[in-house]
């Protein structure tokens, strides 16, 4: 349960269900936030129907309430497109790493080094 709550998204807590406790509705409703952070993190626009599907939710109205005490929480940073029916995403809050994903973010860092020596070599030829 500590591994679904620290980098986990709904999809995954119904994934492990048969070996995970029944979450209680503020369990659930704190995993949505988890899960909006998660999804958010990974795109800068994000569509309610996008959101309204992986937030388990039936209503535009129920994923705005999510996405308003998201932005009040600050785990993301954005703004509401009511003519788009999306969020577009400015910023948002760092979850856990999950184990497995240790070395690709490894390799990420250490390209970003490279590149960042590269650009200060060149600058100072």
């Amino acid at each position: 349960m500590l591994e679904i709550f620290a980098y986990g998204t709904i999809s995954d807590y119904e994934a492990q269900k048969a070996t995970l406790p029944e979450f209680t509705p503020a369990m659930m409703h704190k995993l949505q936030l988890l899960t909006l952070a998660t999804l958010a993190s990974s795109s800068r626009f994000l569509p309610y129907e996008t959101l309204m599907n992986e937030l388990r939710v039936t209503s535009v109205r129920e994923v705005e309430d999510l996405i308003i005490q998201a932005l009040y929480s600050n785990l993301i940073e954005g703004r509401l497109d009511h003519k788009l029916n999306a969020l577009h995403i400015n910023t948002a809050y760092g979850r856990d790493v999950p184990p497995q994903k240790l070395d690709e973010l490894t390799n990420f860092i250490n390209e970003y080094l490279s590149t960042v020596t590269q650009a200060e070599n060149y600058l100072d030829e």
